[in-house]
């Protein structure tokens, strides 16, 4: 009987940060350098995002893409120069991933 209340004390502990890594962005691809990540809500919604990985949080520590696609750069980050091609290979990536959930690089 110890065993059982054991695994479910577990199960139950462990069941919330599933559910939150269920919902919280993967990472999907790298193209010219940023990280590609989708989530997929629990309405099957896809949410598509692009960053340069530099450590820290999300939105103030990594250059990254905002929802119309243009380039955000942070205060406490260095700016980068991008050329156009670069930029629209990734826009073009970040499309693919919020069309279907199937995504072919």
């Amino acid at each position: 009987m110890p065993f059982v209340y054991l695994i479910s004390v577990l199960v139950l502990s462990i069941s919330p940060s599933a559910a939150r890594a269920q919902y919280s962005f993967q990472k999907l691809d790298v193209v010219e350098g940023w990280l590609i990540e989708r989530r997929v809500d629990e309405n099957q919604h896809l949410s598509c995002r692009a960053s340069i990985e530099a450590g820290g949080t999300w939105f103030a520590a990594r250059i990254h893409l905002d929802g119309s696609g243009e380039v955000i750069v942070p205060e406490s980050v260095p700016a980068q120069n991008f050329t156009d091609e670069q930029l629209l290979a990734i826009r073009l990536a970040v499309s693919r991933c919020e069309k279907s959930i199937l995504y072919f690089p």
